[in-house]
C-alpha cells in the first residue's frame, strides 16, 4: 500500500508483494517502507506457507529494492519469537532497520 501526503511516500506492506516492490521502486522520494516481519529464520517454511516474511526472506525483498538507504521499519513480530527475530536483524548490520514497538510514533 502506498501512503502519501504532499510530497511524502511511504509503503507499508505484510509481505512485499510484487506489486508493493514495482511501486517502491518507481516513488522518486520514497522516505520509508514498514514491513511485516514475523518468524526467525529457523522457521522461514513456515513463513512461506503462511505468507509472512522470516529474516532471510526480508533480506531477499530488500534486495529487489533501489531505496538503499531509507529507512525499513519492521512490524508484526510475533511476540514468542521477539527475541530471537530483533538478535538476527541486529546481526544483519544494517542501519536502516529499524523495529517498531507498540504505541511508536514517527515523523517521517
Amino acid at each position: 500500500m502506498l501512503l502519501t501526503f504532499r510530497s511524502i511516500s511511504a509503503v507499508w506492506s505484510t509481505d512485499m508483494s510484487r506489486r508493493e516492490k514495482k511501486t517502491a521502486n518507481r516513488i522518486k522520494k520514497l522516505k520509508a517502507i514498514f514491513l511485516e516481519l514475523s518468524f526467525p529464520a529457523a522457521l522461514t517454511d513456515l513463513a512461506y506457507q503462511t505468507r509472512h516474511l522470516s529474516v532471510p526472506n526480508l533480506v531477499r525483498e530488500l534486495s529487489k529494492i533501489k531505496h538503499k538507504n531509507i529507512p525499513v521499519y519492521l512490524h508484526h513480530l510475533k511476540p514468542i519469537y521477539y527475541d530471537k527475530i530483533r538478535a538476527e536483524v541486529m546481526a544483519l548490520g544494517l542501519k536502516q532497520l529499524h523495529i517498531l514497538k507498540p504505541k511508536t510514533t514517527l515523523t517521517i
